[in-house]
């Protein structure tokens, strides 16, 4: 067991390493700041800018509607982007053995394919949620100076019941797509089509009222977009579904992931057999 967790900690570290210093997470994460702070430079001129005062002393009502202001206007973006750029960021974590001749070295170790996917799961989601820390703490100063003081705890809600849960079950499904692609083109091509389609499904309903089967079973997560964007801050807006259909949403989303990673992992177990 310590073999095996040593081996899945040395894998995770250094995935996460060789993704930053890969081009497509550092566009993944600049891109979105860049995006940010140009949408909120555009609303703070066309406001005609925030009085100094303001950044002293705010109500606790206008730091609320600030809140809802500032997160109604991320989260589409910030759920967009995860969605069309999260598995792009680390689309050849898998193709990249074939590409760089690793794998002959790979499956001569005695290494088992259940740890080598936890390794490359894991060095992902690192990754990914460092990327996130550093969209958060920027995006967040940015909010507080294009619109002023706003409440931290239902910014930080959005990011931790709502980005993180997202972006791991996202880039996890996307990782395990591509093992089972041959080649590096194919594998970005296929997850680009399930990102465009996630994106797409996630925000076909704009406004979701009761539970049903497809929604849940919905890659793209409609609940968890929804419930963040329809002013939730505000319980004048409050979905009726709750906040427990955010846990029952990234539940199934587990289940799927888990369905996932079975399924790569009996094609690789496959794929050393008949090799």
């Amino acid at each position: 067991m310590t073999l095996r967790l040593a081996q899945i900690g040395a894998m995770t570290y250094y995935e996460m390493r060789m993704l930053w210093r890969q081009r497509m997470l550092a566009v993944f994460t600049l891109s979105l700041i860049v995006l940010t702070g140009i949408l909120l430079t555009v609303l703070r001129e066309s406001a005609g800018g925030i009085p100094a005062a303001t950044f002293i002393a705010t109500g606790a009502a206008e730091q609320r509607a600030n809140a809802v202001e500032w997160i109604t206007l991320f989260w589409p973006l910030l759920y967009v982007q995860i969605l069309l750029l999260g598995g792009l960021a680390v689309v050849d974590v898998m193709p990249r053995d074939r590409l760089w001749n690793v794998k002959p070295i790979i499956d001569g170790t005695p290494l088992p394919r259940l740890v080598y996917l936890l390794g490359k799961l894991s060095g992902a989601w690192l990754a990914i949620v460092m990327s996130l820390i550093v969209i958060m703490v920027v995006a967040g100063l940015l909010g507080w100076w294009a619109i002023g003081p706003y409440e931290i705890a239902p910014y930080a809600q959005m990011w931790l019941s709502g980005a993180l849960p997202l972006v791991l079950l996202h880039v996890g499904v996307g990782l395990l797509l591509a093992a089972f692609m041959p080649t590096r083109r194919l594998a970005v091509a296929i997850v680009l089509l399930f990102s465009l389609a996630c994106a797409m499904l996630g925000t076909f309903n704009s406004r979701l009222i009761d539970i049903n089967v497809w929604e849940l079973l919905n890659p793209g997560r409609p609940y968890v977009y929804q419930y963040f964007w329809l002013g939730w801050v505000d319980a004048g807006y409050r979905t009726p579904l709750g906040e427990s259909v955010i846990w029952l949403s990234v539940g199934i989303g587990l289940v799927e992931l888990l369905g996932c990673g079975s399924l790569a992992w009996l094609w690789l177990r496959m794929r050393e057999g008949r090799e």
